[in-house]
């Protein structure tokens, strides 16, 4: 497995929609990939495919 990127994401909940209160959180996300995911099949029409994993990885 290689990791492919990392993303630091930036979060935010409103607590309380009447007073505004907010809280923000980071999040670091992985991106992992090895060719055995490209074995998985999820049907034809799901928008998890082998074309899409590709897709993501060139970038």
């Amino acid at each position: 497995m290689t990791i492919v990127a990392q993303f630091l994401c930036f979060v935010t909940w409103l607590l309380d929609g009447y007073k505004g209160n907010r809280l923000i959180l980071s999040i670091m996300i992985t991106v992992i990939y090895s060719d055995k995911f490209l074995l998985h099949y999820t049907g034809e029409n799901h928008p998890e495919r082998p074309e899409r994993l590709l897709a993501i990885v060139a970038v």
